[in-house]
């Protein structure tokens, strides 16, 4: 009876231990919001899936697909996917049988019989032709060996690669996706740094102009010299942050060329200005739902790690389980190599082999148990992943929409300061103002479009990384 015990226990633990090898691993349901935190008030129309086509700018349009044509970071995401693909194939072939077919020859000697051993005092001599004989063997042999895959070890490791496969494929939609949106970001700060240039020029001539007409003061005695000396900081300020500008601008460029993959040596860009007339308010998505984070690739791509490490997990468990192998030989073997494939020397044998490992049970255990907390920490990888996306996005979303108030005031700060600059010019002109009040509001002047520019670039970079937070465009 103790015996029927053990052989019922040992038996329903290969049946359930079997049955949980055929089922796909279990990735938890995760309880997330409906909605984003954020909310924001929306008057835009449908907007194109390929969000950077929602800038209308055709030489933006042209930068991306050069980019996603020559990025060699791109292009290794791609060649990375094909890798991950030949492991498929790899492990396909497991499931079919292996056949090999081999040919030898060899030269042998032979140990005779030797009769009247019982003779003691018989001698023999080793080198004696009596014996030993030598003689050529030759062998022609066809072989089949096939494991039969029954706890599903070899089906798991084709799902596990190909798992890993879709989680390359993911791993390539971040490369674009960042891509992407680096050459948007690198392309409006270059439009914005080349406009802040012109501006940051004429704020420097319009202080020279300043300084000139302060010394002209100071040396008539109608000002003091901490209203000279202030000038000429604010003149030095603009002259050095031309100088960090045209240093960005260059890099800049040089960041462009590297992203579309060629040389900054022979990389030209030509900008189009089409771009100042953008309406960033109308550019957010409308009615933005939680479920659109499904979009995003390294969510997708921690999903399918938790798929592989799953199946690494079931191919472990597997080996605890005894393997099955079929083998079969069939050949032909003769001392003459003239009529070697005839039926008087052929030989076959074929074989059943049932094997189960003991003694490296530690080891193996060790290894399941690797597994096991891969699996877990894939898991987890995999909410943490899904987390972050909520926080980027809410983040995007939130910056989105202070940022837009912020550029709101600055728009009336501008509009305040041309009216000023009108009012001033009107009052100089009529006589009423001097002409360091007319070139102090014209300097508020250039300094206000100044900060709208940079303003208007925050909410452009807003917009880009609300779109990347949502995986869009793949």
């Amino acid at each position: 009876m103790k015996k029927l015990f053990y052989v019922g226990c040992f038996s329903s633990f290969i049946l359930i231990s079997g049955c949980a090898l055929y089922q796909k691993p279990e990735v938890p349901a995760l309880e997330i919001p409906k909605n984003f935190k954020t909310d924001i008030n929306k008057t835009n129309a449908k907007l194109k899936g390929e969000w950077w086509e929602n800038f209308h700018n055709e030489k933006l349009n042209t930068l991306v697909d050069l980019a996603v044509k020559n990025n060699y970071n791109y292009q290794i995401s791609i060649k990375n996917i094909q890798i991950a693909s030949t492991y498929v194939s790899q492990n396909l072939s497991s499931l079919f049988p292996q056949i090999s077919l081999n040919a030898s020859s060899s030269r042998n000697k032979s140990a005779s019989v030797i009769s009247n051993l019982s003779n003691a005092s018989s001698t023999v001599n080793p080198t004696s032709p009596s014996f030993s004989s030598i003689f050529n063997l030759n062998q022609l042999t066809g072989s089949v060996s096939y494991e039969v895959d029954i706890w599903n070890q070899v089906r798991n490791s084709v799902k596990q690669a190909k798992a890993d496969e879709a989680a390359s494929i993911a791993a390539s939609k971040v490369v674009r996706l960042t891509l992407i949106a680096s050459v948007v970001d690198t392309y409006f700060q270059i439009i914005t740094t080349e406009n802040n240039l012109i501006n940051l020029k004429q704020q420097y001539q319009c202080a020279i102009e300043i300084v000139n007409l302060f010394n002209t003061q100071f040396r008539s005695g109608l000002i003091d010299a901490s209203t000279l000396y202030t000038a000429k900081n604010q003149m030095e300020i603009i002259k050095s942050n031309i100088l960090v500008l045209e240093k960005q601008r260059e890099i800049l460029r040089y960041t462009m060329a590297y992203l579309v993959g060629e040389y900054p040596e022979n990389f030209k860009l030509a900008l189009d200005q089409k771009s100042k007339k953008l309406e960033t308010k109308k550019l957010i998505p409308a009615g933005i739902p939680a479920e659109m984070l499904a979009n995003r690739p390294d969510i997708q791509g921690a999903y399918y790690q938790v798929l592989s490490a799953g199946y690494v997990e079931k191919q472990n468990i597997a080996n605890f389980l005894p393997a099955v192998n079929l083998t079969g030989n069939y050949g032909y073997a003769s001392t003459a190599l003239s009529g070697l494939i005839s039926g008087s020397n052929a030989y076959w044998n074929y074989g059943i082999f049932a094997t189960q490992f003991v003694f490296d049970y530690q080891a193996r255990m060790s290894i399941f148990k690797r597994s096991k907390y891969q699996f877990e920490s894939a898991i987890l990888t995999y909410k943490n992943t899904v987390l972050n996306a909520f926080i980027e996005v809410d983040s995007a979303l939130i910056s989105y929409k202070e940022d837009n108030e912020a550029l709101l005031s600055y728009q009336r700060q501008m509009g305040n300061a041309v009216e000023l600059f009108s009012i001033s010019n009107s009052q100089y002109q009529a006589g009423l103002v001097d002409y360091s009040t007319s070139l102090a509001a014209r300097l508020n002047y250039l300094q206000s479009s100044y900060n709208l520019n940079n303003q208007k670039l925050v909410v452009i970079e807003d917009v880009v990384q609300v779109y990347k937070s949502l995986g869009l465009g793949l």
